[in-house]
C-alpha cells in the first residue's frame, strides 16, 4: 500500500462523518481515472464468516486493470487490500466484469480488451501479482477484437461468457457462450462452448448483460440476454433475448429466443448495464428488472408471471422515470424486505444528484418518476455518488440488507445501512357529490385504505345497480377489467394508501348520462386523519387543466353530454400534478404555473443557464417562484420533468418599471381578460392602459426566437410587461366579465420599420400620429422595448427617449408638424432598413429619413427601403414636415444651444455625447466624476443642427459622473448625468 492511497483513505473518512448513520465503510483509491469501484463482488472468501470484498479498478494503470479484495469485515475507516491483482498490460481493462460461481468456489474476472478478449479464475488463497502468473485457469475468446469477458453469469456448474464485439455470426453482433466448468488448470477456448448463440443482426452488442433464472421451476434453467443496440422495430432501442428450458447443446441465433422484450423508445439502450432476474414482487416468480440509459434513464420491472405475455413493448409491472438528468438506469440492487410489506425493495443510483433512491417492492405500480422513491441515500462530498451499486449480502444491526455504491469520479466505494423506514399506513375518502340542476343524484367515493389493492377488493369496493331506463344520471369509475359479474361501473374505488414521498393516485371519471348540460360536482375529504398536505384535483384529459379542490368543498363545473363522457381524472397526493417541458437549445422565456416540490433551480436545470430579471439587470434566482418570468438557456435539447401542485395562485404583485411575470394558472388567459387592481380599484386591461388610468404600457412581449406581441398569456410560458407605477396586482381569469372590454384602438397612423441582416432580424420597431396621442409617453399609444435577450440578439433598435421607459419600440406623437423621431440601430455590418410603403397612408406633408452620422437622407414616400453600413450603432432621424410638393425637406435651424439625451445610458464601452446648436460655433465638453474631479475637456468643432461626440469608456472606473458643456461665447453651460457601468 503506497503513501497516496493511505492518505486518500482518510480523506473520504473524514468526509462521511455526517453520514455515520448510514455508510458503515468507506473504500477509495483517490484515483478518478482508475474506475475504482466499476464492480464490487462481495462474498465470503477466506470461510472466516464475514464478508469479503473484490473490488475493480479496469482504468487502472492505463486500462491494465486491477482487482482489489478487502477481507471482512470491513466497517469504519477504510483497511489496505489484502492484495491486489493487476492485469497482464495496458489496455486489457482487467476487471471490468466479476462474477463469483458458488459451485466451485470459483472467482471469474474478463479482461475484454486483451487481444481476443480473456476471463480469469481464481480458487482459494490469492496474493498481489500479476494476472497470468496468479490465475489458476484463462477462458480465451475466439478472435482479436471480441470483447470476450464483457458479461459473465453462473449457470449451476457452468458460466455464461459474452462476447459482445464476436463476429462468429459473419455480422459481427457478438456472441455469448456457456462453458462447463472444466478441472483446474486447464486453458479453455470458446470454441469448445457446449452451447453458442450470436446476435442476429449487425453491431448490436449481443449480449450486453446476462441474467439466469428459472421462471417455471422445472430446475432447467432459462436465459435472459440484453443486447443495447438491437434494431429489432428498426428504431435502435434495443432488447432482451428470453431463452427457456435452455438445455442441450449447440448452434443458436438470437432470433431463435422464445420471447423479446423491446423498448419503448429510439435509443433506449435497454439492459446496457441492467438486467436482473430476481423476485421483487414476492408472489415466489422471478421478476425482469430491465435499466434503460436514454435521456433521463427509466427503469421496467415485469411480472414475473407474465413474462409469457410480454411481446415487443413491454408491460411492466411498474415503470420508474428518470427526471431532470437524474441519469438513471446505470445501476441497481435488490434488497430484502427493507419496510416489511412482504416485498422485496430495489435501490438504484442517480448519480448526477449524488444519490441512491429506493422503492419498496408493495409500493411499486404504474408509473413512477425517480423523485417518488420512498427513502434517499445521498454523499455530498463524493461527486456521481450512486455510478454503480451492489448488494453487500450481510445485514445491519437491525438485519436488514445493506449495499455498496460506487462513485467512480471520487474514486470510492462506500458500504450502506439502511434503515427501517416502514411507511405509515392512514385513511383517506374523497366523496365527489354530484347533480344536474338543483336535485342530487348521487356520490361517488375515491380513497386509499391499507387493506385494498390497485384490483376489486371486495367489500371495499362498490359496484352500481343497473341505471333506470330514463333520466338517469351516473358518475363514477368503469372498470371492465376487473370482469364483475355485476358489471363494470363502481359508485366506490379505493386503492392501496399512498406513502408521503409518492406524487399521486389517480381515477379516471367516467359519465354516463341521458340529459346535457352543465353538472356540478362538489367534492369533500370524509376521511383526512391528520395527512397532513394531501391534496386532491381534478384534470380535464382534453385541455390538460386542472381545479385544485379542498376539504372545504370547492364546486367544479362540467359541461356533459348524452351518452357515456370520460374526460376528467381525480387526483389524491401529496403533489398532484406532473408534467414534461421540452427544452430545444436556445433561450427560452419561461414560467412555472405549478407549485413545484423542489423548485431549487439548480436542481432543475443543473446544466443549464438560468436568469431573472431584478432592480434593472439580469440575475441568476436560486429559486423558481409562481408568477415570475425566467430565461431559461439550453446548449442541448432537454427534456425536463417538473412535479408539484396545481397552483391556487391567481394573481400576482407588479413592480415598478420593465418586469418579467408568467402565467400562475395552467390554462391559457386572453390578455383582454386581465385585471389590473390597484388595491380595491380593479379596471380592465383595455381601462388599464388607456390614457384616463396609465397604469401600464398597453403590449405583452413573448420571446419564440425572437421578441413578438402576445394576444394571450400560456402556461409555462415567461413575458415581458411595463407599468408606470408601483403596487399593481394583476388578477387572471377572476371576474372580468363585470367589467368594460373596450376595442383596441390602433395608432391612426403607423409606420413600422424593419432592420434585416442575413438570418437575423428586429420587426419591433414602428412610429407614427395619432390626434389622441401626445408627445410625451402615452401608455396607450408608446411601447416600450423589452431587454436584449440573453442570445445578444445581432440587430436591436429603438426610439432612445428620457421619459418613463429609455427605449421605445413605438413611438406615437401628435399629429402636428413638424415632428421627429429619433431611432438607434445596434448592430454592425450591411443593415438593411425598410419600411412600408407610405403613399397610402394619412401624412400628409414630407416623410424622411436621415442618417445622422453621414448626413444620407431618404424620401420614405418615395422609397421603401435602404441598405447602410453600420460599426457598433447608428443614430437615425425620421422628420414629418410640411413642404411643397416634390420638393425636399431642408433641415429646421434649433432654435438654441441643447443638450440631446446621451445614449446608450447607463454606457460601456462608449457613449455618444449629442447637441444641437443654432449655428457653427467651438463648444467644450468637460466631464467630472461623483467627487466633482475633472477627468476629461476637450473643445471641438460644432456644426449647425445636431452634432454627436464618442467618449470611450476604456480609463474611467464605474461609476456616475456629470457631463458639462460651453458654447464659444460661454453664454449658455448645460449640464448632464450619466452613468458607466462595466
Amino acid at each position: 500500500m503506497n503513501l497516496k492511497m493511505q492518505f486518500c483513505y482518510i480523506y473520504f473518512f473524514f468526509a462521511i462523518v455526517g453520514f455515520a448513520t448510514e455508510i458503515i465503510a468507506t473504500i477509495s483509491n483517490g484515483d478518478s481515472e482508475s474506475e475504482f469501484g466499476a464492480v464490487v463482488c462481495a462474498v465470503d472468501w477466506n470461510g472466516d464468516a464475514h464478508q469479503d470484498a473484490f473490488v475493480s479498478a479496469p482504468g487502472f494503470d492505463n486500462d491494465r486493470g486491477a482487482v482489489y479484495l478487502f477481507l471482512g469485515p470491513i466497517e469504519g475507516s477504510a483497511q489496505d487490500a489484502a492484495a491486489v491483482i493487476v492485469g497482464d498490460s495496458a489496455g486489457d481493462r482487467f476487471g471490468e466484469t466479476i462474477e463469483f460461481v458458488n459451485y466451485d468456489g470459483a472467482l471469474f474476472v474478463g479482461a475484454p480488451e486483451r487481444q481476443q478478449g480473456v476471463v480469469y479464475s481464481f480458487q482459494g488463497e490469492i496474493s498481489s501479482g500479476a494476472v497470468g502468473d496468479i490465475s489458476h485457469q484463462k477462458f480465451i475468446g475466439n478472435g482479436d477484437g471480441d470483447r470476450f469477458g464483457s458479461s459473465l453469469a453462473e449457470d449451476d456448474g457452468a458460466i455464461w461468457i459474452g462476447a459482445e464485439d464476436a463476429d462468429d455470426g459473419a455480422t459481427n453482433s457478438g456472441s455469448a457462450y456457456k462453458i462447463s466448468l472444466p478441472a483446474l488448470g486447464d486453458t479453455v477456448q470458446a470454441s469448445t462452448a457446449e452451447i453458442q448463440i450470436y446476435g442476429g443482426a449487425s453491431s448490436e452488442h449481443f449480449p450486453s448483460k446476462i441474467a439466469v433464472t428459472d421462471f417455471d421451476f422445472n430446475e432447467i434453467p432459462d436465459v435472459l440476454f440484453s443486447s443495447a443496440y438491437a434494431n429489432i422495430e428498426a428504431t435502435d432501442d434495443g432488447c432482451v433475448y428470453i431463452f427457456q428450458n435452455l438445455h442441450g447443446d449447440g448452434f443458436y441465433s438470437s432470433e431463435d429466443a422464445n420471447h423479446i422484450i423491446v423498448g419503448e423508445n429510439e435509443y433506449d439502450k435497454i439492459g446496457e448495464k441492467v438486467l436482473l432476474a430476481t423476485d421483487i414482487i414476492f408472489d415466489e416468480t422471478p421478476d425482469i428488472v430491465i435499466g434503460c440509459e436514454d435521456g433521463n434513464g427509466s427503469f421496467y420491472i415485469i411480472d414475473g408471471d407474465y413474462y409469457q405475455n410480454v411481446s415487443l413493448t413491454p408491460e411492466s409491472h411498474a415503470f420508474i422515470v428518470g427526471e431532470n438528468e437524474a441519469q438513471i438506469g446505470q445501476s441497481a440492487a435488490i434488497l430484502h424486505d427493507i419496510n416489511g410489506d412482504e416485498t422485496s425493495d430495489i435501490v438504484i443510483g442517480a448519480p448526477s444528484e449524488s444519490s441512491v433512491e429506493m422503492f419498496y417492492g408493495g409500493y411499486l405500480n404504474d408509473h413512477q418518476f425517480v423523485s417518488a422513491s420512498q427513502e434517499k441515500f445521498q454523499q455530498i462530498d463524493a461527486s456521481s455518488f450512486g455510478d454503480r451499486v451492489y448488494n453487500a449480502h450481510i445485514e445491519n444491526a437491525g438485519n436488514l440488507n445493506c449495499f455498496w455504491v460506487s462513485s467512480l469520479q471520487a474514486g470510492g466505494v462506500f458500504l450502506v445501512s439502511p434503515t427501517e423506514n416502514a411507511p405509515e399506513h392512514l385513511e383517506y375518502q374523497v366523496a365527489i357529490n354530484y347533480q344536474i340542476g338543483s336535485e342530487s343524484a348521487g356520490h361517488f367515493i375515491a380513497g386509499g385504505t391499507a387493506l385494498a389493492t390497485m384490483d376489486y377488493d371486495e367489500n371495499i369496493d362498490e359496484i352500481y345497480p343497473p341505471l333506470p331506463p330514463l333520466d338517469y344520471l351516473w358518475l363514477g369509475a368503469l372498470h371492465p377489467e376487473w370482469s364483475h359479474p355485476l358489471g363494470s361501473m363502481f359508485s366506490k374505488d379505493v386503492y392501496s394508501t399512498i406513502t408521503q414521498n409518492e406524487n399521486f393516485q389517480k381515477w379516471d371519471i367516467s359519465v354516463i348520462s341521458d340529459a346535457n348540460g352543465l353538472m356540478l360536482l362538489v367534492p369533500s375529504f370524509t376521511k383526512t386523519l391528520e395527512y397532513g398536505n394531501l391534496k386532491s384535483c381534478f384534470m380535464n384529459k382534453t385541455t390538460k387543466q386542472f381545479t385544485p379542490v379542498s376539504a372545504a368543498g370547492d364546486a367544479v363545473y362540467w359541461e356533459i353530454a348524452q351518452g357515456t363522457t370520460t374526460n376528467n381524472e381525480l387526483r389524491i397526493g401529496y403533489y398532484c400534478q406532473v408534467d414534461t417541458l421540452d427544452f430545444s437549445p436556445g433561450w427560452a422565456l419561461s414560467g412555472f404555473p405549478i407549485q413545484l416540490k423542489n423548485s431549487t433551480t439548480d436542481t432543475i436545470f443543473s446544466s443549464s443557464v438560468v436568469y431573472e430579471w431584478m432592480s434593472g439587470q439580469y440575475q441568476k434566482p436560486n429559486t423558481l417562484s409562481v408568477g415570475k418570468g425566467f430565461w431559461v438557456g439550453a446548449t442541448e435539447f432537454l427534456e425536463k420533468f417538473f412535479v408539484g401542485n396545481p397552483s391556487e395562485i391567481s394573481e400576482i404583485a407588479l413592480q415598478n418599471g420593465l418586469q418579467m411575470i408568467a402565467n400562475p394558472t395552467t390554462q391559457n388567459i386572453l390578455i383582454e381578460e386581465i385585471e389590473i387592481c390597484d388595491g380595491d380599484d380593479c379596471r380592465s386591461w383595455a381601462d388599464a392602459v388607456s390614457e384616463q388610468t396609465g397604469w401600464l404600457v398597453n403590449v405583452v412581449y413573448g420571446y419564440n426566437g425572437e421578441y413578438e406581441a402576445a394576444t394571450q398569456f400560456e402556461p409555462w410560458r415567461g413575458y415581458w410587461i411595463a407599468t408606470t407605477r408601483a403596487g399593481l396586482t394583476m388578477k387572471f381569469g377572476s371576474t372580468i366579465s363585470n367589467f368594460r372590454k373596450t376595442t383596441e384602438n390602433k395608432p391612426q397612423n403607423r409606420i413600422q420599420i424593419v432592420a434585416t441582416q442575413q438570418n437575423a432580424s428586429d420587426n419591433l420597431l414602428s412610429f407614427g400620429v395619432d390626434g389622441r396621442a401626445s408627445n410625451q409617453f402615452d401608455t396607450q399609444w408608446d411601447l416600450f422595448k423589452p431587454p436584449k435577450a440573453p442570445d445578444a440578439q445581432e440587430i436591436y433598435t429603438y426610439f432612445p427617449s428620457d421619459g418613463a421607459f429609455s427605449k421605445l419600440a413605438q413611438d406615437i406623437r401628435e399629429s402636428v408638424r413638424p415632428q421627429q423621431w429619433e431611432l438607434l440601430v445596434e448592430a454592425n455590418g450591411t443593415i438593411n432598413l425598410s419600411w412600408e410603403n407610405t403613399g397610402a397612408m394619412e401624412f400628409d406633408g414630407i416623410l424622411s429619413l436621415e442618417h445622422i452620422d453621414v448626413g444620407e437622407k431618404w424620401n420614405m414616400q418615395d422609397v421603401n427601403q435602404t441598405t447602410v453600413e453600420i460599426e457598433e450603432s447608428a443614430l437615425f432621424s425620421v422628420c414629418w414636415e410640411s413642404s411643397p410638393t416634390g420638393t425636399e425637406p431642408a433641415d429646421p435651424a434649433p432654435e438654441k444651444f441643447a443638450f440631446l439625451p446621451a445614449f446608450p445610458n447607463p454606457f460601456n464601452p462608449e457613449i455618444s455625447l449629442r447637441w444641437q446648436a443654432p449655428k457653427r460655433t467651438k463648444v467644450s465638453i468637460a466631464m467630472y466624476d461623483i467627487n466633482g474631479k475633472q477627468i476629461f475637456y476637450e473643445v471641438l468643432r460644432s456644426k449647425q443642427g445636431v452634432n454627436i461626440h464618442k467618449i470611450s469608456s476604456d480609463n474611467f472606473p464605474s461609476g456616475v459622473y456629470f457631463v458639462v458643456m460651453q458654447n464659444e461665447d460661454k453664454a449658455t453651460e448645460i449640464h448632464q448625468k450619466i452613468s458607466l457601468i462595466k
